[in-house]
């Protein structure tokens, strides 16, 4: 097994890694290194919605 193939992380982040890896083979190197995933931006939806904007 190559530093390519071998999971990087446990939990949902190997798993993602794996479909990167399935999706891109060895190309895939690159996206699945700590540094990588630690740069990672992580968006999330902000509710800016009041109860006085539902009137």
């Amino acid at each position: 097994m190559t530093s390519a193939e071998k999971p990087s992380a446990p939990g949902p982040a190997a798993s993602i890694d794996t479909a990167y890896r399935s999706k891109y083979g060895v190309g895939a190197a690159s996206m699945v290194t700590g540094e990588s995933r630690a740069s990672t931006l992580r968006l999330a939806r902000l509710d800016t919605a009041t109860s006085s904007d539902e009137d």
